[in-house]
């Protein structure tokens, strides 16, 4: 999480130069990595749906890890300072959302979008425990080695923008996470990726390692979450596989599939590994 046009080499550096590294990494350990940014992965169709802030906010619940950088802008939010006020009304829409399945979201209404997000694991606004998190803070005077003409895009938006800001980063300093400051976009590379690795090996020790039996049993459940990401269900075919399993189990002359093997058959690519993951994860949630 951080704000957007600022922050644009943090996240190709980290996109590019850490993330490659770290998947190599948990791949050694049998751990799969996915990478959520939360600004690069909303479409302008979610924008204008006002679906935004659900989205990232619904990202950050289902995470295992937390990542936050800030520099000296405070990002998008319900303001008259800068070029912000014109998308008052879409962020007020966004929040309205938001707000029905994320209650906390009332008493912050006035704060921007990334300041939300990095609230809610502050705050420990989410399901479960509090999540692992790390925060990293660009030198102020970063600025001054840009030209004048590109200053703009990382100076605050306003005096009350300002003010928000150094409040959330003293807040951020003082929760006890993790929080590390660099001097440029370049050098929070490293930063990033030692601080990962070490939470990694920790987590995840080398001599961890799953066995052969459970690497493969891994993997397929890996593959299986991978085709119930999207699935639009056809009901009969779901609906004659029900038929099959209760053939086998309650056998009845009714049951036309009883005593008689069930073959999945179509051409390649046209989904029998999607349907029989969906179905038997239906299968295990009603059982």
């Amino acid at each position: 999480s951080s704000t957007f046009k600022d922050m644009a080499d943090e996240r190709d550096h980290i996109a590019k130069q850490v993330m490659p590294k770290l998947k190599r990494l948990c791949n050694e350990r049998d751990v799969v990595l996915s990478f959520v940014d939360l600004r690069w992965g909303i479409t302008g169709e979610q924008a204008q749906q006002s679906t935004m802030l659900l989205q990232c906010l619904r990202e950050v619940s289902r995470s295992n890890l937390f990542v936050g950088l800030l520099g000296e802008r405070y990002g998008w939010s319900i303001t008259t300072e800068g070029s912000g006020y014109s998308n008052n009304d879409l962020l007020q829409r966004s929040f309205d959302l938001a707000q029905r399945e994320f209650p906390f979201l009332s008493k912050l209404r006035d704060r921007s979008v990334t300041e939300v997000e990095m609230r809610m694991v502050l705050q420990h606004e989410h399901p479960g425990e509090p999540k692992p998190a790390f925060f990293f803070l660009r030198d102020q005077y970063f600025i001054e080695e840009l030209p004048k003409e590109e200053r703009h895009i990382y100076t605050s938006e306003g005096a009350q923008s300002a003010q928000k800001l150094n409040a959330l980063k003293k807040d951020i300093q003082k929760s006890g996470y993790p929080t590390s400051e660099y001097l440029r976009p370049s050098l929070v590379t490293d930063l990033i990726a030692d601080q990962l690795k070490e939470y990694i090996n920790t987590r995840f020790p080398e001599e961890g390692v799953l066995s052969t039996h459970e690497k493969e049993s891994f993997r397929h459940n890996v593959f299986g979450r991978s085709l119930r990401k999207v699935y639009l269900p056809i009901e009969s075919t779901l609906m004659e596989l029900d038929m099959f399993l209760a053939s086998q189990l309650v056998p009845s002359e009714d049951l036309k599939h009883e005593n008689k093997p069930l073959v999945l058959i179509s051409e390649r690519g046209q989904g029998k590994s999607a349907l029989l993951s969906n179905w038997c994860a239906r299968i295990r949630d009603h059982h």
